[in-house]
């Protein structure tokens, strides 16, 4: 292949990239858009049967996500709508219930935040005194292969 044609080619099929990613995206944030294959291939103007393919395959697997996730926020709504009947004060109190759980929530994430933080700067320090450990683990060796006129170090190896 000339590389005036594989340029070409790698060129359309970035294009067609960029088309699936910009349709996908559009079926994630449009509950109306139906989330198959199908609709993904009208958007984009390529084949279903392109989308089975192996570099395409991953189309598949993000509707695939898309369904499972329109399904949980389908049970979630189903749910919420039940428990909001049941809630005294209905919808008002709910709200207040979910802005309360949000500032819970929020307060988590923040002490997680710190506490990762931390974690990494803990990891960072763990990791200088390694290097530090194994710096002087070979300067050591170093001096006792020189000491030893280099035989005794090797000769303990082996016998281990």
């Amino acid at each position: 292949m000339t590389p005036e044609l594989e340029q070409d080619r790698d060129s359309k099929f970035h294009e067609l990239t960029v088309a699936l990613r910009a349709a996908l995206q559009q079926i994630r944030t449009d509950p109306g858009l139906p989330a198959s294959v199908a609709q993904v291939a009208r958007m984009a103007s390529c084949s279903r049967g392109l989308l089975y393919t192996d570099d395409r395959r991953w189309v598949v697997r993000r509707i695939e996500k898309i369904k499972k996730l329109r399904r949980l926020r389908d049970k979630k709504v189903h749910e919420n709508g039940a428990e909001a009947d049941k809630v005294e004060g209905g919808v008002p109190a709910q709200l207040a219930a979910m802005r309360r759980e949000n500032a819970q929530l929020f307060h988590e994430c923040k002490a997680l935040k710190g506490e990762l933080r931390a974690a990494q700067d803990e990891n960072e320090q763990l990791s200088r005194n390694l290097k530090s450990s194994e710096e002087q683990l070979y300067a050591l060796r170093e001096e006792v292969r020189r000491a030893s006129g280099g035989d005794a170090f090797r000769r303990r190896t082996k016998g281990s």
